[in-house]
């Protein structure tokens, strides 16, 4: 994040300090870094399959419900 974003923690969002309390200061900020290079890399991937819409379908086919190839309780369609 940069200097000028604040972030303000809650309890649905805590932050990787309040997550894993016995890091150390150097670690906490490298894996704070690590989290954002990860979130920011899968939001640039996004943007490209939403800019394609061959890729965007294929994309929602995959990560669509009814593409999981599992029922409710766990089966695959092939075992019923």
């Amino acid at each position: 994040m940069s200097g000028e974003e604040k972030h303000t923690n809650t309890a649905a969002d805590p932050d990787l300090a309040a997550l894993y309390p016995d890091l150390a200061p150097q670690r906490l900020q490298e894996a704070e870094e690590n989290l954002e290079a990860y979130i920011e890399h899968a939001l640039v991937m996004y943007e490209r399959i939403r800019q394609d819409p061959d890729a965007y379908r294929q994309f929602r086919a995959l990560t669509g419900r009814a593409s999981s190839g599992y029922d409710d309780i766990g089966r695959t369609h092939l075992n019923h």
